[in-house]
């Protein structure tokens, strides 16, 4: 449940195939997209480095975790490089959660959406499942977790 008071003006799918991946045992992955987060902490989800054109945008990110996984503190970003916006989060049950995270884009910037475990892991499954971006013509102040309906 978000409190969205500004209205999309444009909307972008990025679907999991846009994005890059962390590439350990992606062999033995049925999706690229689904994860095994055993080792350090490190970055799962990045890309697409796709230009957006100056405004407030927001990200809605979509992604599941198992009942390890959940425990641990992930981090989302969104943004280019230098100037992006970051919220650090723990699930706290396992399920299918869609996280809304703004940025306020200056220039046509190429940006991205980072998703990134804080923590070293022991286990636990991540999958990522896409995202939705939408300009907002009005701004808005959003950066929640909540289960995916």
């Amino acid at each position: 449940m978000s409190a969205r008071s500004g209205k999309n003006v444009d909307v972008q799918n990025w679907g999991v195939e846009c994005f890059r991946y962390d590439d350990r045992g992606s062999a033995q992955r049925e999706r690229i997209s689904k994860m095994d987060i055993v080792g350090r902490a490190r970055c799962l989800v990045w890309g697409p480095y796709a230009p957006l054109s100056p405004g407030r945008w927001m990200a809605t990110a979509k992604f599941s975790m198992d009942e390890w996984a959940c425990r641990h503190q992930f981090a989302i970003e969104f943004g280019s490089k230098s100037n992006y916006s970051r919220h650090e989060f723990r699930a706290a049950k396992p399920g299918i959660f869609e996280f809304d995270i703004e940025f306020e884009a200056t220039d046509n910037e190429k940006v991205e959406l980072r998703l990134i475990v804080n923590q070293s892991s022991l286990g636990g499954e991540f999958e990522f499942l896409g995202a939705k971006i939408a300009r907002q013509s009005s701004a808005v102040s959003v950066n929640e977790i909540v289960p995916s309906a």
